[in-house]
């Protein structure tokens, strides 16, 4: 009976396993190539507010997290390099949500006249 009952979980675990793991697999792959361009747009911050930024952009476990650190990040590069260039930074990150918008990412559901 016991051996029957694991014979069944274990197909079950064969058909459906693959696909959440390469499903995880892929989510955390974009997860940390939004992130490697989050500490990219961190170049020429003084050293303490960039390694403050680093720090919570590497504990970010999805993307709403890293759209958390948005404003922080603009203020930090403005302060370094000038409003304009956050700006230009802030709106290369931007391009990383834009096809993201909605509950699922735990990011406001863009309307089409923003």
């Amino acid at each position: 009976m016991l051996a029957r009952l694991f014979e069944s979980s274990r197909s079950f675990w064969q058909q459906h396993a693959p696909g959440f793991l390469d499903t995880r697999a892929r989510r955390d792959a974009r997860l940390g190539a939004m992130a490697a361009r989050f500490e990219a747009a961190l170049t020429e911050v003084a050293p303490k507010p960039a390694y403050v930024l680093r720090v919570r952009i590497l504990r970010a476990r999805c993307p709403a997290d890293l759209w958390q650190l948005r404003l922080d990040l603009f203020n930090a590069v403005a302060k370094s390099c000038g409003q304009s260039e956050a700006q230009a930074r802030l709106h290369a990150l931007d391009a990383l949500f834009s096809h993201r918008g909605g509950p699922a990412y735990g990011l406001p559901r863009r309307s089409p006249h923003q």
